[in-house]
């Protein structure tokens, strides 16, 4: 049985140059994206190591992606921030992964009950005021004819 020739060339290598038509250099950036992220992915699990990869898209403004890139360094400095006042708090107190929610209360004697009774009450207050905040940011975004609690009694 003869074998026919075949209907597509396969894969091929190309040359690496600039692909001078804009539709196909488009068409060959979203192919090839995923995979420079594939390889980010396996280099950082493979060898633990923290990779920054930024990656101007031809069609992209550069104005957005550098201000995508500054509120990406302002979110890692505020995470920074936390995990160095977390790691004051926990060297302060001296704890080694014991959280004073973690003691087993019916073993604490009646001055501990009351400073984790304490600890609880002061969760609440900043609970309850991360709350207020919320919602006061919330219907601060609401234009005033929208919003009952601003609008003038009928």
């Amino acid at each position: 049985m003869a074998r026919e020739g075949k209907k597509t060339k396969g894969k091929q290598k190309i040359e690496i140059k600039v692909i001078e038509n804009m539709d196909d250099r488009l068409i060959t950036f979203s192919k090839r994206r995923p995979g420079i992220y594939k390889k980010i992915s396996e280099i950082t699990t493979l060898c633990g190591a923290d990779v920054l990869f930024i990656c101007f898209s031809p069609a992209a403004e550069n104005q957005s992606v550098i201000q995508n890139y500054n509120e990406v360094v302002n979110q890692l400095e505020a995470v920074k921030e936390k995990a160095k006042a977390l790691a004051q708090v926990e060297q302060a107190s001296g704890s080694e992964g014991n959280c004073w929610w973690e003691a087993p209360i019916d073993q604490l004697n009646p001055g501990e009950l009351q400073e984790v009774e304490s600890h609880y009450e002061d969760l609440l207050n900043q609970l309850y005021i991360a709350r207020r905040k919320v919602i006061e940011a919330m219907t601060s975004s609401i234009p005033a004819h929208f919003n009952p609690s601003t609008s003038p009694p009928h």
